[in-house]
């Protein structure tokens, strides 16, 4: 006779959870709750949670909270990783310009400064070479600046247009006009040559770029609200929509421990417990501050000064001059340099024209390609900083209703003139006041004149739910991630402990009841 059935609890590897994890949320669309999947893949409910969390930082996700509390994961359609992962052939390209950046850089000064040296060598000698034949002449048919084969020949005009007769006259190489000697004087931008010479070409390095906000900052900020924040309170901080903020609060959570919470009144809540622990001694970062406190601004080219860029352009105009007219025609002449030679010609005239060329067409490419598609960028930004600027103040006072109108002439007033935005015309501003209403789910009605009336009841509500929170740690229902397969697990548990307790207590009584009979 067979036995009872027996629950076949194997030993899942981290691999096969995650598949079997996978396979069992694109079987639902991407949508489930914690019970569905582990329903759905048989995954054991202790082993779900930490499975459910590195899901969520690798794959595209967000958290909904239902009515009646449950949470429910929700994964994009396709159920694809996030975007960090690239295709080789973004990967191929990546490498390459790395690679050619890298090897410019080490290169790019020393090239520069190297031929500016060679050049002024070569039009020294060439100039005494030259100086030596005219005293040399019986007759004055050479004349002064004449070339070999006689009349005018461009080496006079040259050396005359790089040094002149009159050394009093302040010229281009005179020290006392020198813009580039300026830039060494206190409170300018002391970085070495070098790396003044490389943001030429590519711009101001990524360390030396201000970010927006780092994710130190954006936890010391967390942490400044005692650990309790909500969806609209992070998208204030960031810029981000609800659906991205909620998106990438699934991400903050599962990283950093923390708990989702629905409030009496229905509000939804982050809280980040484990980064209320501290011992006081680290220090924190500077909390991140509101998204409109941080206009972008306009990116330059070469985050250079004016006066840098100017020397460091006449320097390599000097050297593509050099190498184009000087060689030619005043250099090699007079020092009897054989051009049809390969090596030389690389050397003097290939090679300086070739690299002087890309210094120039490398930053004129960026300046159309990158810095102006990202300066159009920054200005969407700083127009969408300065409407959520008056969507939060407008937000702390429940009794008006936000007028389009009069929202629009405010906003404009208060956009920085420092800052690129896209356009500041009516327009363009309720566009955007419009687009930030949709996203932030706020009342809207039509008054008799066609306007616009907003109310932005959400970010009022979960501003006062998340302060009510942070007064009262006891508060709301914890929905902590992995927390309703844990509490089934400990139902489990508990059942079979107070079975074991029952179970004894029988005992002892038939023990009893046997000495009584005694």
């Amino acid at each position: 006779m067979a036995g009872p059935a027996q629950l076949d609890r194997r030993d899942l590897s981290d691999e096969k959870t995650e598949k079997l994890l996978l396979k069992a949320i694109r079987a639902a669309g991407g949508v489930a709750t914690e019970s569905d999947l582990v329903v759905a893949s048989g995954i054991p409910a202790a082993k779900l949670g930490p499975a459910m969390r590195k899901l969520l930082i690798d794959y595209d996700a967000r958290l909904e909270v239902r009515d009646d509390g449950a949470i429910v994961y929700r994964f994009s359609p396709d159920v694809r990783p996030r975007k960090k992962d690239r295709n080789a052939w973004q990967r191929f390209k990546g490498w390459v310009w790395r690679g050619f950046k890298k090897t410019y850089k080490a290169t790019i000064a020393i090239v520069l400064v190297g031929y500016v040296v060679l050049f002024v060598a070569l039009m020294v000698a060439a100039y005494v070479a030259m100086m030596s034949q005219r005293q040399g002449s019986d007759n004055n048919r050479g004349g002064f600046g004449r070339g070999r084969a006689g009349g005018d020949g461009p080496g006079f005009w040259f050396w005359y247009w790089a040094f002149g007769r009159d050394r009093s006259a302040r010229g281009l190489y005179s020290p006392r006009s020198s813009r580039w000697a300026r830039d060494s004087d206190p409170g300018k931008d002391t970085r070495p040559f070098y790396k003044k010479v490389y943001s030429f070409v590519f711009g101001a390095e990524e360390g030396e770029v201000e970010e927006l906000f780092t994710e130190r900052e954006l936890l010391a900020w967390i942490r400044s609200q005692g650990g309790v924040v909500s969806p609209t309170e992070l998208a204030s901080r960031t810029g981000w929509s609800i659906e991205t903020a909620e998106k990438e609060s699934t991400r903050l959570l599962a990283y950093y421990d923390g708990d989702v919470e629905v409030t009496s009144d229905g509000s939804v809540l982050y809280v980040f417990d484990e980064l209320m622990q501290s011992a006081g001694t680290a220090g924190d970062a500077r909390p991140a501050p509101a998204f409109w406190e941080r206009f972008e601004r306009k990116e330059t080219v070469t985050g250079n000064t004016g006066s840098a860029n100017a020397g460091i352009g006449a320097l390599n105009l000097f050297v593509l001059f050099s190498a184009l007219v000087a060689v030619p025609g005043f250099i090699a002449p007079y020092l009897g340099l054989d051009l049809s030679n390969a090596a030389t010609w690389f050397g003097l005239l290939g090679f300086p024209a070739l690299y002087s060329v890309m210094f120039f067409l490398v930053p004129l490419m960026r300046r159309f390609f990158v810095v102006a598609p990202e300066n159009k960028r920054r200005a969407k930004r700083n127009l969408r900083r300065a409407v959520m600027r008056q969507v939060f103040a407008w937000s702390s006072d429940e009794a008006k209703l936000m007028d389009d109108d009069q929202a629009v002439d405010l906003i404009a007033k208060k956009i920085p003139a420092s800052v690129p935005v896209t356009s500041r015309n009516p327009k363009s501003i309720e566009k955007a006041l419009r687009e930030v209403a949709a996203e932030f789910d706020a009342y809207s009605e039509i008054d008799s004149d066609g306007s616009h009336l907003y109310r932005f009841d959400r970010i009022a509500d979960e501003a006062r739910a998340a302060q009510r929170r942070r007064s009262n740690r006891e508060e709301g229902k914890r929905h902590s991630l992995g927390e309703q397969g844990l509490a089934f697990e400990r139902a489990l548990q508990s059942g079979r402990k107070l079975e074991e307790e029952y179970a004894e207590l029988a005992a002892n009584e038939a023990v009893a009841e046997a000495l009584d009979d005694w």
